[in-house]
């Protein structure tokens, strides 16, 4: 086998390893964690009641809708939408909350009316079949993707195979 297929041959099978490794065994540092969508700031009454309105995606208010709420696994209310989609779920405190309504789910922070900031809301909005999405992204393809080292491994590939596949036709033609 000649030194250059050789050579071929290796720097192929180093791109498939490169393509093939595991993004954090390439890695030389820590990449911060990509940041967080940002929450709706909604403010509750003075007597800690959320209100909001559920609409149709043509925005169109939405009666007779199941309206939950949640602290992580553990529901705390729940109510249903009036004639005009609007509902209200009284004794809640601050914090971070999940609203579900059929497959619509969003997640708020809520505050008290005291402690709310200036932009906080005072109800919120959800459009029933859009659920906020957080942490669903193609965020790892695109670390995968943009990988220095996935990058060096196609080019390296694309550079290699076809050298690999010229060398290895040595034959001499069978014409005379």
């Amino acid at each position: 086998m000649g030194r250059s297929k050789t050579l071929g041959i290796g720097l192929a099978w180093l791109a498939v390893m490169g393509m093939a490794m595991p993004i954090p065994a390439l890695s030389a540092a820590e990449r911060p964690a990509p940041p967080r969508p940002a929450m709706s700031d909604i403010a509750l009454t003075p007597d800690g009641t959320l209100q909001g309105q559920v609409l149709s995606p043509q925005g169109v208010g939405t009666p007779g809708l199941h309206v939950a709420v949640s602290s992580g696994s553990r529901q705390l209310a729940s109510t249903v939408t009036g004639k005009d989609g609007r509902f209200q779920i009284r004794g809640l405190k601050g914090g971070v909350l999940t609203l579900t309504t059929g497959q619509t789910q969003s997640a708020v922070r809520v505050w008290t009316a005291k402690a709310a900031p200036p932009a906080a809301r005072d109800n919120v909005l959800l459009v029933a079949g859009q659920s906020q999405a957080l942490g669903q992204s193609w965020s790892g393809f695109k670390k995968v993707a943009t990988n220095p080292w996935v990058i060096a491994g196609v080019v390296a590939a694309a550079v290699a195979i076809p050298v690999a596949i010229h060398n290895a036709d040595d034959d001499d033609p069978a014409s005379p």
